[in-house]
């Protein structure tokens, strides 16, 4: 069944808490997350973070949730069992996505204002390290199994690749145009790039390092999500308006993911 929920004003973020099934969801114009009950699709509760409340990333371990607050230059930790906020962390300037290492207990923040990478130590909830990107960074996926991170950069058609074990820029790989979002599939350790400027997906392989393919994808494709489960890949187009499905590869015509398009359209409101 396909339901509208209604939260705030422009809703940006969204991520989901697999294990206690809950679902966070940031306000943009407005300093708050709205928490979503997965099992009834009813808003629980609606939690003050900073301005501009943007990015979001979960550690389903340690059920915390990261917020990055781009006009607060901040990130807001809640509390997943009370759903309060524990701390806010200063990091760089307009911090824009976060992701979330649940095997090193370390999560990674862009700042798309400072041109830099925040990492925080998810114990003491402190920056343990800033790494410059020298240009604008705004995408961020972890491959806990590999424990390498991917950063794309909106300003330059780059991929910035993260050694975690030492937190360092170990590489950086030509995409498409204006790489926006980005998402890792842990069990193939393929990674999918959103290049919003040229209406591409472009494919990295992670044992390698190289992009293998370069799928289109509309005009303006921004956000990407990988189900490791299906190996299917979901990717937002605000021109025209839709969801894409690709499955192996090629984008899923058939009629059997109508409502999933639908769904996924009036969820994160592309337009």
């Amino acid at each position: 069944m396909i339901k509208n929920i209604t939260v705030g004003e422009n809703p940006t973020g969204v991520a989901v808490n697999q294990k206690t099934n809950m679902v966070y969801v940031s306000m943009f114009s407005s300093p708050t997350v709205s928490v979503i009950d997965g099992t009834t699709n009813i808003v629980t509760e609606n939690i003050i973070v900073g301005k501009q409340p943007n990015g979001i990333g979960v550690d389903e371990t340690t059920n915390k949730i990261y917020v990055t607050n781009m006009g607060s230059s901040s990130v807001s930790v809640i509390d997943g069992k009370t759903n309060s906020v524990l701390t806010t962390i200063s990091v760089g300037a307009r911090p824009t996505a976060v992701a979330v290492n649940p095997s090193t207990g370390i999560a990674y923040v862009t700042n798309s204002g400072s041109g830099t990478i925040s990492i925080i130590n998810e114990t003491t909830n402190s920056v343990i390290k800033t790494v410059s990107t020298g240009s604008g960074p705004t995408g961020v996926t972890v491959n806990p199994k590999t424990n390498t991170i991917y950063i794309s950069s909106s300003k330059t058609p780059q991929v910035f690749v993260i050694n975690g074990n030492t937190n360092t820029i170990s590489g950086n790989l030509t995409v498409g145009a204006y790489p926006d979002g980005v998402s890792a599939n842990p069990d193939t350790n393929l990674i999918y790039v959103a290049n919003s400027g040229d209406g591409t997906i472009s494919v990295i392989d992670g044992t390698t390092n190289t992009v293998t393919q370069t799928i289109p994808a509309g005009t303006h494709v921004y956000g990407i999500a990988v189900n490791p489960s299906t190996g299917a890949v979901y990717a937002g187009n605000d021109s025209p308006g839709i969801v894409y499905v690709i499955s192996n590869m090629e984008p899923i015509q058939s009629s059997i993911w109508d409502n999933i398009i639908k769904f996924f359209s009036n969820f994160f409101n592309f337009k």
